[in-house]
């Protein structure tokens, strides 16, 4: 269990060795001593919250819709960047909001001027995305992007109950980590449904960036990589922002994987690994130079390294220099990797970025096949079960790629699938798609 840390002054053995002659300068060596805070941490891998196999999360439904309509320039003094709600009132006045604007605008004929008795916007309630009126009252409700839904009382705006769903559902990546359910947003930071099932937000300054795209759980943290390259970690109770950028060679992390015992980055045209602390050995062959790295899989002394434009390299862990080039050659009919996957059974899997997904068994030395059903088409996901893989595509929804080759495929038909995160405690697989979080039964 992680703790907060307290540094402790301890010069003793120092000033002795100095006083011995044995150390010419005094040295301070600063011992840290655990602080445990907050109720006790529930384990790493605590099971998620149960759901309903069927059960669909996504933010709550508008509660009022308008049409944005054509107003021409934005008001003159406006600081906002473009309308976004506007609605045509009982005097044949309209009202608009602006995007960042915190003053809502009302328009008569071609003149603009801050609506009358309408009270200012602070904050995120400023990203308006819907506008409504109450005719005989005049009582406004607005739609917010990321804070909610507000209405006029008492000369101010009151914020309206908000259910428990999560802010954002466009789901990159979802994570398990001490019995709660992480999903990285397209570009609204991270939404999380704890172990009572209740859905929180997190986004910056307490994280990096709104745009994490991979999570890894390694060594009992949690670690986020976003889309620009920054690494965060989350001990359960504390986030630590940025933690690799000034220890690796090349700033920028593309992917991220671990075999338990180490850590693997990948940078421009390679990776580096630990297992801990500030210590990293890097890897930069001659043969992965210039190649943006997309994906990475450790398995038994070797790690397969997808690229974007040269297919899937396999390398020696022990020597960091590349074995094989994986590519049409080998049966593989696209040579930029999304995802990488290995089932218990010892079949590796490559998804695709247009050519769909394909399988071989660890060092058979056979060719590349493709998965049936999913031989075209963006691969966004794979995750391993304990029968087999099951991939995620784009448009196609999600397949099953069992070891017993005599199993069905199984099939859940979702739009736009984009992430999966198997559920076993629960007998679920969690499927992040670009509108919500579905829960699916894994197995019958």
């Amino acid at each position: 269990m992680k703790a907060l840390w307290r540094k402790r002054e301890i010069t003793r053995a120092a000033v002795g060795l100095v006083a011995a002659g044995l150390l010419a300068v005094t040295v301070t060596c600063r011992a840290l001593s655990k602080l445990p805070t907050g109720p006790p941490l529930l384990p790493v891998d605590a099971p998620l919250a149960p759901a309903p196999p069927g059960t669909r999360f996504a933010p709550d439904a508008p509660a009022i819709t308008t049409k944005v309509q054509n107003d021409g320039d934005l008001p003159p003094r406006s600081t906002g960047t473009h309308i976004t709600a506007s609605l045509l009132r009982k005097d044949g006045s309209r009202l608009a909001a602006v995007w960042g604007d915190p003053i809502l605008w009302e328009r008569r004929g071609k003149s603009w001027r801050p609506a009358p008795n309408v009270p200012r916007l602070t904050g995120a309630a400023a990203e308006v995305v819907a506008l409504s009126e109450e005719a005989a009252t005049r009582q406004l409700t607005i739609r917010t992007r990321r804070a909610g839904n507000f209405t006029t009382r008492n000369g101010g705006w009151k914020p309206l109950p908000r259910p428990n769903a999560p802010q954002d559902a466009n789901a990159q990546a979802l994570a398990a980590y001490r019995g709660t359910l992480f999903v990285a947003t397209l570009n609204d930071g991270l939404v999380a449904r704890n172990e009572k099932g209740i859905w929180t937000h997190i986004a910056p300054p307490v994280i990096s960036a709104n745009a994490p795209r991979q999570f890894v759980v390694w060594h009992d943290d949690l670690y986020v990589r976003h889309g620009n390259g920054v690494v965060d970690r989350f001990d359960g109770r504390q986030w630590t922002r940025d933690i690799f950028t000034r220890l690796l060679p090349r700033r920028q992390v593309s992917a991220l994987a671990t075999d338990g015992d180490t850590l693997f980055l990948a940078q421009w045209g390679g990776w580096s690994e630990t297992r801990g602390g500030t210590v990293f050995r890097s890897r930069f062959s001659p043969d992965l130079k210039d190649l943006p790295i997309t994906a990475l899989l450790p398995v038994n002394g070797t790690l397969y390294v997808g690229t974007q434009g040269r297919g899937l390299a396999e390398c020696d862990l022990a020597t960091g220099n590349v074995r094989q080039w994986h590519d049409e050659r080998q049966g593989i009919g696209d040579d930029w990797i999304t995802t990488l996957a290995r089932s218990p059974g010892g079949r590796i899997v490559a998804g695709t970025f247009v050519q769909g997904a394909y399988s071989r068994t660890e060092n058979s030395g056979s060719p590349w096949t493709p998965v049936q059903g999913a031989a075209a088409g963006c691969v966004t996901g794979t995750a391993a079960t304990p029968d087999g893989v099951r991939i995620a595509l784009r448009q196609g929804g999600v397949i099953g790629l069992p070891d017993d080759t005599r199993a069905e495929s199984s099939i859940a038909k979702v739009s736009e699938a984009q992430c999966l995160l198997p559920d076993l405690p629960n007998n679920l697989i969690w499927i992040g798609t670009r509108t919500g979080i579905e829960a699916v039964r894994l197995r019958e």
